[in-house]
């Protein structure tokens, strides 16, 4: 089946599936949550940009102020939330450009050198298909699938 972590979570709930896979981060009693893996953070950024020529580590406050193409843009919450979450936890206000339901909208924006996305490591392999990079990001975030 293919669901969102909302739907799992209520597919999980009413019976209907036994186990599930997400990132989102959420905490509901009438569900049991285990960490299998947690992945790293990777800024895809259009070539040529100026953090690509950045010298040291990369941090989350080296993006403040880019614009930011989220996704998914439904339903909420989602790892847009999440994203979101990474930088008001640090104190910075994300400038969000756009706000899209695919990722491959977004890499595509990004591609387009519309602003810069944020992705889990995982996604990194599929960025080189396109005409756009790929940064990690030095700093570690949690995200988990669970």
């Amino acid at each position: 089946m293919d669901l969102t972590t909302l739907e799992q979570t209520r597919a999980l709930k009413d019976g209907r599936i036994d186990i599930s896979f997400g990132r989102l981060r959420y905490d509901d009693d009438a569900i049991t949550r285990r960490v299998i893996r947690e992945e790293k953070l990777a800024v895809v950024i259009p070539r040529g940009h100026a953090l690509s020529r950045r010298k040291g580590a990369l941090k989350l406050k080296h993006t403040a102020g880019l614009p930011l193409i989220l996704y998914p843009n439904a339903p909420r919450p989602s790892y847009a939330d999440q994203v979101l979450s990474f930088y008001r936890d640090r104190g910075m206000e994300p400038n969000v450009a756009f706000e899209v339901r695919q990722p491959w909208t977004a890499l595509g924006l990004v591609a387009a050198g519309v602003g810069i996305a944020l992705v889990p490591s995982s996604v990194r392999s599929s960025v080189g298909e396109m005409s756009n990079t790929s940064i990690s990001m030095s700093q570690k975030f949690p995200l988990r699938s669970s």
